[in-house]
């Protein structure tokens, strides 16, 4: 599944880039580019982390003070 229009980055780079450690948005766009540009996936990157952790990770339903579970996708 393609998560970065802007730059062709698939979620199996992303979840590559979890089990290299990334924790945070920010951190898959050090490793993958993905979210660089114009941020519209940044959504479905926090949805891809919190499948692998749950708390914050960076993205802007959580920078934004919900406190959701990233992987909560109703609440994305």
């Amino acid at each position: 599944m393609l998560v970065c229009h802007c730059l062709a980055v698939n979620d199996r780079e992303v979840k590559a880039a979890v089990g290299q450690g990334a924790a945070t948005v920010e951190d898959v766009i050090n490793l993958t580019d993905a979210g660089a540009l114009c941020g519209g996936c940044h959504p479905s990157i926090c949805m891809l982390l919190g499948e692998h952790s749950q708390g914050d990770c960076g993205g802007d339903a959580c920078l934004a003070g919900s406190r959701v579970l990233c992987g909560d996708r109703s609440s994305v």
